[in-house]
């Protein structure tokens, strides 16, 4: 009961940014990545994705990129990592990775993309902070074989494995409209 406790706690720490203190140190904002075709990256690397959104400002875009073919040790093919919020992803495809399809962490946008035969139960990776604001929205997650689970998260803490209950858990936000097959 301790160690639950002290884990607990731990988590509470995390949700807690002060957004507006912290974004003017952010290194970027309103950058658009778009149209690229991304394959093979990362095969010796361990740490990283085909696109690692991390520390940039508001307002980034991330869209209509095929990222596909990945067979290294990355985490996701794209990756939302530390203090990274209000990027939107839309209208991607990604397609055979042994990463997970998509890494997400704070309130960011996923809207219209196509995760597809991504690393078995790992559709979309959950980190350990808060949500709200967050929008999963008009996304296709396809699993052909095995777990059907389309919703991981962070082994760094105690939390259900139970997506709903952990989103259940934002104060604002939305999760509509996806397709599971």
């Amino acid at each position: 009961a301790v160690k639950a406790r002290a884990a607990s706690l731990a988590w509470e720490k995390c949700d807690v940014v002060d957004w507006p203190e912290i974004t003017p140190y952010l290194h970027t904002k309103n950058n658009v990545v778009e149209n690229n075709e991304i394959n093979r990256v990362g095969e010796i690397l361990a740490d990283g994705s085909a696109i690692n959104v991390s520390g940039a400002g508001d307002g980034n875009v991330v869209r209509r990129n095929y990222i596909h073919h990945i067979f290294g040790r990355f985490h996701g093919a794209i990756r939302t990592d530390d203090y990274q919020r209000r990027a939107k992803f839309e209208e991607n495809i990604i397609f055979r990775t042994t990463t997970c399809g998509i890494c997400t962490r704070h309130e960011n946008y996923w809207i219209n993309n196509i995760i597809a035969d991504v690393r078995e139960g790992c559709s979309i990776w959950v980190g350990e902070r808060r949500y709200d604001g967050t929008i999963i929205k008009g996304n296709i997650l396809i699993q052909p074989t095995g777990d059907l689970k389309f919703f991981e998260f962070s082994r760094h803490h105690t939390m259900s494995a139970n997506a709903f209950e952990h989103f259940s858990k934002m104060a604002s936000g939305e999760i509509n409209e996806n397709i599971y097959f």
